[in-house]
């Protein structure tokens, strides 16, 4: 098991270039797609884990 405290907090996001900060297409995008998989890797097995999603969203 590796250190916890050697991870990054998951609050900072790895990949600024990637980031959407536009509400509008992200509301669009979750009322065109009401679930997707959220995949990762953790201690270099990977996994996903399917995800709904609710709320009032802009689109």
């Amino acid at each position: 098991m590796s250190d916890k405290s050697s991870l990054p907090p998951f609050t900072v996001m790895r990949r600024k270039d990637r980031a959407v900060n536009d509400e509008v297409w992200i509301g669009a995008l979750l009322h065109r797609a009401p679930f997707g998989v959220l995949a990762m890797v953790w201690e270099e097995r990977p996994f996903a884990v399917a995800r709904n999603f609710a709320g009032r969203f802009p689109h």
